[in-house]
C-alpha cells in the first residue's frame, strides 16, 4: 500500500504536497521496507508494473482530492526504470484518464537515475518536463552529480537529503552544506525540499537559509491514505 508525508511550505505554512511512500505489511503483520519491496520487485522482474501501480494509484488520488485536499503528490521512480519506453505514455494516459492538472505531481528521481543510459533518459526526462510534470532530484548530496547536472537535467526540485540534515545542527560543515545546497538550487531556479527535519529548530534554521519546504518527523511520520488526509484538515499550520 502507499502511505503519504507531507512537504510543509516554509513561508506560508501550507501542505502544498506529499510524497508517495511504498509500504507493505505481511500477514504477520511486520513491516517490508520500502527498499526491500523494491527489491523484491526487481528479483522477480516486476519492477515496471510496481511502478506503473503506483503511478495510477497516485494519480487516481490526485483526482479524488480535486477541490477536497488540493495537495500534489511526488511519487519516486527507480533509477532503472527513468528510460523505460512506457514510462511517459503511463503518466500521459493516467493523468489524461483521471483529469489530473499535471503540475500537481511531481517524479523523484535520484541523482544516478540516467547514468546507465543517458540518452533516453534525458529524453523521458524531457518529455515528462514538457507534458508539464515536476521533476525532482532526490537525496541529493549522496551521489556523484556535478554542477553539469543542473545544466542538462529538466528538474524543478532538489531534496536534500536527510544525512545533511538531520546532523546540521551539531555538524557545523553540514550546516555548511545545506547551505550551498540552497543556495545552489535556487540559482537554477530549483524549489528546495529538506528532508529528515526532526525539531523545531532544526526547521527554523531551514527557514532562515531560505529553504522551500520541509519534510520530516518533526510534522509526522508518513501516513495511511485515511490517516493523512484527516492530519491534512486537522493541520493548524506553522506557528
Amino acid at each position: 500500500d502507499l502511505h503519504f508525508q507531507p512537504k510543509i511550505n516554509l513561508a506560508t505554512g501550507a501542505v502544498d504536497s506529499a510524497e508517495a511512500l511504498l509500504r507493505w505489511t505481511t500477514s504477520d503483520n511486520e513491516q517490508v521496507s520500502p527498499e526491500s519491496v523494491v527489491r523484491i520487485a526487481e528479483n522477480v522482474g516486476r519492477s515496471y508494473e510496481l511502478t506503473s501501480w503506483v503511478i495510477k494509484k497516485c494519480i487516481r488520488l490526485l483526482s479524488e482530492w480535486q477541490g477536497r485536499l488540493n495537495v500534489g503528490l511526488a511519487l519516486n521512480v527507480q533509477a532503472g526504470l527513468v528510460a523505460n519506453p512506457d514510462l511517459v505514455a503511463t503518466l500521459e494516459d493516467a493523468t489524461t484518464i483521471w483529469g489530473v492538472d499535471k503540475t500537481n505531481l511531481t517524479i523523484e528521481i535520484t541523482e544516478d537515475a540516467i547514468i546507465d543510459d543517458k540518452e533516453a533518459g534525458f529524453s523521458n526526462l524531457m518529455k515528462i518536463r514538457e507534458a508539464g510534470i515536476n521533476i525532482s532530484i532526490d537525496d541529493f548530496g549522496t551521489g556523484y552529480s556535478s554542477l553539469a547536472y543542473f545544466k542538462h537535467i529538466p528538474a524543478t526540485e532538489l531534496k536534500i537529503d536527510r544525512t545533511f540534515v538531520s546532523s546540521m545542527m551539531l555538524d557545523e560543515q553540514n550546516l555548511d552544506l545545506v547551505k550551498i545546497m540552497i543556495q545552489i538550487a535556487h540559482q537554477f531556479d530549483l524549489t528546495v525540499v529538506a528532508e529528515g527535519v526532526e525539531d523545531i529548530d532544526c526547521m527554523e534554521c531551514l527557514r532562515t537559509l531560505g529553504c522551500d519546504y520541509a519534510q520530516g518527523y518533526y510534522f509526522t511520520r508518513p501516513l495511511p491514505q485515511a490517516e493523512f488526509e484527516a492530519w491534512v484538515a486537522a493541520w493548524p499550520g506553522l506557528h
